[in-house]
């Protein structure tokens, strides 16, 4: 879903493969409604929220499971997915998340 987000003009793709919001930073949840209304897009956001020379979120992370600004799924999920106590898989790793400076959003100029 992060990719639809990214192509309706929700965000920017991080170096970690996370939809990045200029407002709420990479600590966000997507959710969708499937419809057969027509909606108008925003723009794709130009350029992007990470540094030049940052790479915190690919140096954070314990299993080494970004390259080339992809996720090795293969090496992060095994990682990062766990059952709670109710046997629902859930997420527990958010390093990269965390270690990003804008991982709450940035200052907008207007």
């Amino acid at each position: 879903m992060k990719h639809l987000a990214y192509f309706a003009g929700l965000g920017y793709m991080g170096r970690n493969t996370l939809l990045c919001n200029p407002k709420y930073g990479n600590l966000i949840k997507l959710g969708a409604i499937i419809t057969d209304a027509e909606l108008e897009a925003d723009a794709i956001q130009e350029g992007e929220m990470c540094e030049p020379n940052c790479s915190l979120c690919v140096d954070s992370c314990p299993v080494e499971a970004i390259e080339n600004n992809q996720v090795i799924q293969k090496i992060c999920r095994p990682h990062s997915e766990i059952k709670n106590k109710r046997g629902v898989e859930i997420y527990a790793c958010n390093i990269c998340r965390k270690a990003c400076p804008n991982r709450n959003g940035i200052e907008v100029a207007l």
